[in-house]
């Protein structure tokens, strides 16, 4: 869609700092209580948000609106061992920078997108996703350590290894196994 610019998604190139509330402390998500947790420490409204600490994702959910203001993780970003009632997982969609390393392991999901992802300082890790059949990483351009896609059995590895290509700079190793 032209001209569709989403509100908070001009953050220059993924710098997520000027503006946004500064949200310290890790936030691990287990269960509903802990969103609305999260949502009163990044002080509601609908302004952007950066995260100093991880954000791990580890229960079963449906979405978590309350994650599109997040810009920036200076952690990590783990999803795991989620039943997501939702099977897609779209909940951070501006989402441009993480500090440390993104993980996405053992889940039950179908698909998974980090629509504005830019930079990722750490490794970026997807698996053990037994039903994880795509991955879309768009605008992924620089990760600082590995990549590795691994054991995602209903993943195409033409698709994983279009990922692993598409990324201009990665710092470590790429694994490329586990898929079909």
């Amino acid at each position: 869609g032209s001209g569709s610019m989403k509100a908070g998604s001009r953050n220059g190139e993924g710098e997520g700092g000027g503006g946004c509330a500064i949200v310290g402390g890790n936030h691990t998500l287990v269960n509903n209580g802990d969103v609305t947790h999260l949502d009163q420490d990044m002080g509601g409204g609908t302004g952007c948000v950066v995260l100093t600490g991880n954000l791990v994702i580890e229960g079963n959910f449906g979405s978590f609106p309350e994650l599109h203001r997040v810009v920036a993780i200076g952690g990590k970003l783990e999803v795991t061992a989620t039943g997501f009632n939702t099977s897609d997982f779209s909940d951070l969609p501006n989402l441009a920078n993480v500090g440390g390393d993104v993980l996405i392991d053992n889940t039950d999901m179908d698909s998974f997108e980090l629509p504005a992802l830019l930079v990722v300082a750490g490794n970026v890790a997807v698996t053990d996703n037994t039903f994880l059949s795509s991955v879309s990483l768009p605008v992924l351009d620089e990760v600082d350590g590995d990549v590795t896609f691994d054991s995602n059995t209903s993943l195409s590895c033409d698709d994983s290894q279009a990922i692993i290509d598409s990324i201009a700079t990665i710092g470590g190793s790429t694994t490329n196994t586990g898929c079909f």
